[in-house]
């Protein structure tokens, strides 16, 4: 159990690196990265996340345990976080990063390709 736990942190590290430094060149306002989801709770992933993130001058932000069971809850903490930020419902909309009609499995890879 443990190699493959190690194994699936090295893997997720590995693309988490390449989403960050996607990040610093197409959207530097970026500074944080939220993880939750109940395997967000595993201290040992949390420290492989913490370091990374620091390496690259980056937050890890874990959410506590108990908003982290039911996809409402984690969207609405999702929203107190940007309350909190000052950013708000009433913030223009360049302010929050989507892509509208995103298809469900679009390939950027190329596109991270080209960009790291």
């Amino acid at each position: 159990a443990l190699w493959f736990q190690t194994s699936m942190f090295h893997h997720i590290a590995t693309k988490t690196q390449i989403a960050i430094h996607f990040c610093r060149l197409h959207f530097p306002q970026i500074t944080s990265l939220v993880v939750s989801g109940g395997v967000a709770q595993n201290l040992a992933f949390q420290k492989v996340l913490t370091q990374l993130c620091a390496k690259h001058n980056f937050k890890a932000i874990y959410p506590p345990l108990h908003l982290c069971t039911d996809n409402a809850v984690m969207i609405a903490w999702a929203g107190v976080e940007y309350v909190n930020a000052g950013i708000g419902a009433e913030s223009p909309s360049d302010q929050v990063f989507y892509i509208p009609r995103w298809k469900l499995g679009e390939d950027w890879s190329m596109k991270l390709v080209n960009d790291c």
